[in-house]
């Protein structure tokens, strides 16, 4: 709906482009190479950043006329064509787009339709190039790939397409240890965030992998977890953790002091159920997969609870049962609301809000400013491409790809967005 209707703004748009392009509407080339170099400022420290809409009929404009930029460089076809497309469906960019280094090897925003397989990798095994089991996915600035190789008690480090790899880790309760990690998250400096669950803490490395910090250990206090997964973090490097099977939220600062917890949607009787995958939204609120619920939550980042999606199936849809055997649910209140059946990984990309539906075997992707506007899903069962076996952990670029972990599978997926 919001993408029919700036793909008729951005044909408005064209149109007075063109016919302003003759006056030199724009003042100068330089102004907006230095707005260029302002976008690529803020998101190199970390913060999300969306073209408005002057700078898109300025770049516009840039392009019809083939002025260079300051640095001498115009602005190409393929440029173009990415910064309107990002424009279009609101995504992020991540710049250097335009009078950058890249030449002929500039990053394009993700054009084709969503579900669009891109890339595949890993089978089951051991060796290099395979996984077991892997459940999460995290993302840095240099778009590298972080997998959680669960059944190998080790991390990956993949190039964006999964060539490269680097390990880490091995099966352990000692210095560089991990047991069936199931987590992953990275801050604006390169540290990188594991749930190493069956140790029952969480692991903190440099960008490096290296100088572990280690944060809990097996219980039930403020800084206690029982199998945490989840991770993620805020732009002051507070962290956030899933604590799965205590059923509650916690928030730490950046030394791996406890801050805040929650355990319930509601401050009270609404309680969460096996909690597991985390992520925030451009205001930093907390979006919780509560799985075993068969929703999704929105919470401010003090755990003040702000508003739910999702609900189970209920007997009429699942005469012999739902997907994977989860019981079918009679308390269902509200016929809008989405369908999950063990939730486990959220993604948010400005207004849209993807979530990995696991024992449905596929990604569904909503609009979150009207959540019954509900866009499209893609995956089923099995093992061919665009098929997936209980997938878990996701993660989305700012070019608009999604890295799915396509757990009984063996291997991470890429898609369009």
């Amino acid at each position: 709906m919001r993408e029919t209707f700036r793909y008729t703004i951005f044909a408005g748009l064209l149109t007075l482009a063109l016919f302003l392009a003759p006056f030199d509407f724009i003042s100068n080339a330089q102004n907006i190479d230095q707005e260029t170099n302002e976008i690529a400022s803020a998101l190199d420290e970390n913060q999300n950043r969306v073209l408005d809409d002057s700078e898109i009929l300025n770049a516009i404009q840039l392009w019809i006329l083939g002025e260079a930029l300051a640095d001498g460089e115009t602005i190409s076809d393929e440029s173009i064509l990415s910064l309107v497309q990002m424009w279009i469906t609101g995504t992020s960019i991540r710049p250097p787009l335009m009078g950058d280094d890249f030449g002929d090897d500039a990053p394009l925003a993700c054009t084709e339709d969503t579900d669009t397989l891109i890339a595949k990798w890993g089978s089951l095994g051991s060796g290099t190039g395979e996984l077991d089991s892997p459940h999460d996915v995290a993302l840095d600035s240099n778009g590298n790939v972080y997998v959680v190789d669960t059944g190998n008690h080790r991390i990956v480090k993949y190039g964006s397409n999964g060539e490269n790899p680097l390990y880490a880790g091995s099966f352990g309760a000692g210095n560089d240890q991990l047991d069936s990690p199931t987590g992953i998250a990275l801050d604006s400096d390169g540290n990188i965030y594991v749930s190493d669950s069956g140790n029952h803490r969480i692991v903190k490395y440099d960008s490096e992998a290296e100088n572990p910090l280690y944060i809990g250990e097996l219980g039930t206090g403020d800084d206690q977890f029982n199998s945490p997964q989840g991770l993620v973090v805020d732009s002051d490097r507070n962290l956030y953790v899933a604590d799965t099977d205590n059923n509650r939220i916690l928030k730490f600062d950046a030394n791996g002091d406890f801050l805040a917890k929650w355990e319930s949607a509601d401050g009270e009787s609404d309680s969460l159920d096996k909690p597991t995958g985390l992520v925030l939204d451009s205001e930093e609120n907390v979006y919780v997969a509560d799985t075993y619920n068969d929703r999704i939550l929105k919470f401010h980042a003090d755990g003040t609870f702000r508003e739910k999606w999702g609900q189970g199936y209920d007997e009429d849809e699942c005469e012999d049962g739902p997907p994977r055997g989860r019981e079918c649910r009679n308390d269902r209140d509200d016929d809008e609301q989405p369908d999950f059946n063990n939730p486990t990984s959220i993604a948010i990309s400005n207004y849209m809000m993807y979530v990995v539906d696991s024992n449905r075997d596929r990604v569904q992707k909503f609009d979150l400013d009207d959540f019954e506007d509900f866009s499209t899903d893609w995956g089923d069962f099995g093992s061919g491409d665009g098929e997936f076996d209980a997938p878990f952990g996701m993660a989305l670029d700012s070019m608009g790809y999604i890295y799915v972990a396509d757990t009984g599978n063996h291997r991470i997926q890429k898609f369009c967005g």
